[in-house]
């Protein structure tokens, strides 16, 4: 599981711990964000304002869907040949920031239009590098990657 947003993690970390058994992730940027993560049982991973893929740290992107394929990358140590996506509607799904709603008070809910830019370079720099990204999402504002139904697989 993955997740950048310190605030989102105080805020679900408790219920992760008790229903969820595989494991956390997320990234940073300076050493108390990499210790209370540590501290908290989530592997810490070195994380750059930057786009595309990143070699030996988590390119930020802006927003947590281009870093958890960034993730990926880096814990496959660049042998990965296909990413699967889900639930990357990146836009108001039924009316919904995400499949939850919105976040609570004091989070950020982003800003959809500017996150999908951010994939431009990821899904040039992927396919360098040989990987092939499908997105299964059914309703979807991501065009950059291969579509395909569920239904289909």
């Amino acid at each position: 599981m993955y997740a950048c947003d310190r605030k989102w993690w105080e805020k679900h970390l408790p219920a992760i711990k008790r229903d969820f058994r595989g494991e956390l992730y997320t990234q940073f940027s300076n050493t108390n964000e990499k210790k209370w993560a540590e501290d908290n049982g989530i592997t810490a991973m070195p994380g750059a304002h930057a786009d595309g893929l990143g070699s030996e740290r988590i390119h930020y992107g802006s927003n947590s869907g281009v870093q958890a394929i960034g993730l990926c990358w880096l814990l496959t140590k660049g042998q990965v040949t296909h990413i699967n996506l889900l639930g990357y509607d990146m836009g108001q799904t039924g009316g919904k920031n995400h499949w939850f709603g919105d976040h609570p008070k004091g989070m950020t809910n982003g800003n959809y239009s500017s996150f999908i830019c951010r994939y431009d370079k990821l899904a040039k720099d992927l396919a360098a590098n040989g990987v092939t990204v499908t997105n299964y999402t059914r309703t979807t504002n991501l065009n950059q990657f291969k579509r395909a139904s569920l239904d289909d697989v």
